[in-house]
């Protein structure tokens, strides 16, 4: 589970973001139910964007994402 949220914070840096499928086959974990409650806090701040297939973060997610990652990185 800690590599599959190491690898969430690296996709998410880059700016096309973490596609939901790819990031599956590679970590065996479900992006969503990773990170679901940091994510929904960022998704309300407008700090990133969902499409349904991928998640990246906006330009103001970017600019505080050093400020993210430790929800992220924090086991469940």
């Amino acid at each position: 589970e800690a590599a599959a949220r190491e690898r969430s914070v690296v996709g998410l840096r880059r700016r096309e973001g973490v596609a939901r499928g790819p990031f599956r086959a590679a970590s065996g974990f479900d992006l969503d139910a990773l990170i679901a409650a940091p994510l929904r806090g960022w998704l309300a701040a407008g700090l990133a964007r969902d499409d349904g297939d991928r998640v990246h973060l906006t330009r103001a997610g970017l600019l505080v994402s050093a400020a993210l990652w430790p929800d992220v990185l924090a086991a469940s």
